[in-house]
């Protein structure tokens, strides 16, 4: 059962809701309206674990229940409370988790709910890159500083920021005001549409400048297809971690490593390949520079990347690397990622509390 100090800090924060609606229905006008039933679909998260509880946010996406939220929302949980937008009647459900993709950070919850609130309100994720852009408005719901069914508003900044976790996903960044308990929640724009799940800011010292970062909606969109169809997320790989190389990086690894000649500055160097590895039975040696895949130039992480997300774990892909001066031709089978998603998490709790006051 969940936890009797929780349960008095959920019901506390339940009680005291707050709402910032008159500046957002100003800046999206008539279709405003749709706040109100968004603000039904959005849920309060509480997780608890064997190390203490935590709250987060979470959005209903089906008829029948299913949520989204950040993975980190309910890292460890052992039971996961929702509640509802409901002054009168702030009444817990249980969920369970059915599906998760910590590299993106997204987990998918199954409510467990009464048969008279089905249908639920629910939100659609925008899959459609087009319908992010550049200075769009936005509005977050989320329970910030545990300040619940908190509604800000802002604009995008930035439709193609990477994530803390990895390349692989990209974030909107944006200045909606989200902090602390917002996590989870959905980013909307002014047509009712998620277009980005809300996952972290920046901040230094506690203070934080306006810089919100969401997964971006067309990620989400597809994760939780695949998540509803197979249960995971499968992602190709090379099997190695890489390090961009240019003028300042070949200078610190020249400095670093006087025996060996890195005459690049252009690729993708190869850090760390060890004898059993896959990528040293691939052909690949450490300090190896990959310039492109698939005869696609590969200068930035990002061009790497690009050309693995289309493909499959298993497929053989060619690549073009210099080592020593000398240009080799590889014949290369891409493995699938692998991520110690429990360490990392980990960490960045321990991080987190090391923070706290």
């Amino acid at each position: 059962m969940i936890s009797y100090f929780l349960k008095r800090r959920v019901a506390t924060l339940v009680l005291s809701v707050f709402l910032l609606l008159a500046p957002v229905a100003s800046s999206f006008g008539e279709r405003a309206e749709f706040i109100e039933t968004a603000r039904d679909a959005v849920v309060l998260v509480a997780a608890e674990s064997e190390s203490g509880g935590g709250f987060g946010t979470g959005f209903i996406i089906s008829p029948d229940g299913l949520a989204v939220t950040n993975y980190h929302v309910i890292h460890r949980a052992k039971e996961i409370t929702i509640w509802f937008y409901d002054r009168d009647d702030p009444k817990e459900y249980a969920a369970e988790v059915i599906a998760i993709d910590p590299i993106a950070d997204i987990a998918l919850l199954q409510l467990q709910v009464r048969e008279d609130m089905i249908p639920l309100q629910f939100l659609e994720t925008d899959g459609d890159l087009e319908n992010m852009q550049v200075g769009e408005n936005v509005i977050a719901i989320g329970h910030l500083l545990g300040l619940n069914w908190s509604v800000t508003h802002g604009n995008i900044s930035s439709i193609d920021r990477g994530t803390r976790v990895s390349p692989y996903v990209k974030t909107l960044q944006h200045s909606a005001p989200i902090n602390k308990g917002s996590s989870g929640g959905p980013l909307l724009n002014s047509y009712g549409k998620v277009i980005g799940v809300n996952t972290y800011v920046m901040s230094d010292k506690k203070r934080t400048f306006g810089v919100g970062y969401a997964i971006r909606g067309d990620y989400v969109h597809d994760i939780v297809i695949e998540l509803r169809e197979n249960g995971k997320v499968t992602r190709a790989s090379l099997g190695v971690q890489f390090a961009h190389l240019h003028k300042w990086s070949r200078k610190k690894y020249t400095e670093e490593n006087p025996g060996v000649h890195f005459p690049n500055t252009y690729g993708l160097l190869a850090l760390d390949v060890e004898e059993d590895s896959w990528a040293y039975k691939q052909g690949l040696r450490t300090f190896d520079t990959v310039l492109a895949i698939d005869n696609s130039p590969t200068n930035m992480m990002e061009n790497l990347v690009k050309r693995i997300l289309s493909l499959d774990p298993g497929i053989k892909v060619s690549l073009i690397i210099s080592r020593d001066g000398e240009i080799i031709h590889l014949n290369y089978t891409l493995k699938e990622l692998e991520f110690d998603y429990l360490a990392y998490y980990d960490k960045g709790r321990e991080d987190s509390d090391d923070e706290k006051q």
